[in-house]
């Protein structure tokens, strides 16, 4: 499959000076996540036909995958944790909020996927709504791993009506990537 993830990040400072009758703490800011996929250069959509660079159409039916360590980086050097876990799914996308101190933030870091720690945990011990609970089911019980990310579709020169079902899974600690 030949499209490439971008993720744009819009960071929104609403000073309290601005939202007093929204905000109490004044040394807050509203921070949005807003997760994006490129595909061809365009705005990624499951279900869209796309071709790849060997002349292949694909289509893609299902992509989810999971964010770790969700951090921002201020101007100063230190980071500003944002989010633990997100196990985003483009069949239901959701845009995160957060509220974080007031200060500049320059870079956005995070793991696709999840490292040793949390890759070992066990998803009976989560309480659900938590993305490593049973109640998400993206866990396999036979390696005792989660699954990093699930991309399913179809790939064929001719899409119906003959298609050949593609299903990855990735997981495991040598896919984990942090940056």
């Amino acid at each position: 499959m030949s499209f490439r993830l971008f993720f744009y990040v819009s960071c929104l400072a609403l000073f309290a000076c601005l939202l007093s009758a929204c905000e109490k703490d004044p040394e807050a800011q509203v921070v949005t996540l807003n997760i994006k996929a490129k595909a061809n250069g365009k705005e990624f959509a499951l279900n869209e036909v796309y071709t790849n660079a060997l002349g292949q159409r694909y289509r893609v039916n299902t992509l989810l995958f999971y964010l770790s360590d969700l951090r921002l980086l201020k101007d100063d050097g230190t980071e500003v944790e944002l989010f633990d876990v997100i196990l985003h799914d483009f069949n239901s996308p959701k845009i995160l909020t957060d509220t974080l101190p007031t200060g500049t933030y320059t870079a956005l870091k995070f793991g696709l996927g999840l490292d040793s720690l949390k890759n070992a945990t066990n998803p009976a011990d989560i309480a659900p709504p938590n993305p490593l609970s049973y109640a998400v089911a993206h866990y396999w019980d036979w390696a005792s791993k989660y699954i990093f990310a699930k991309v399913e579709g179809y790939v064929t020169a001719d899409l119906p009506p003959c298609p050949i079902k593609r299903l990855f899974f990735i997981q495991g600690l040598t896919t984990y990537s942090d940056k």
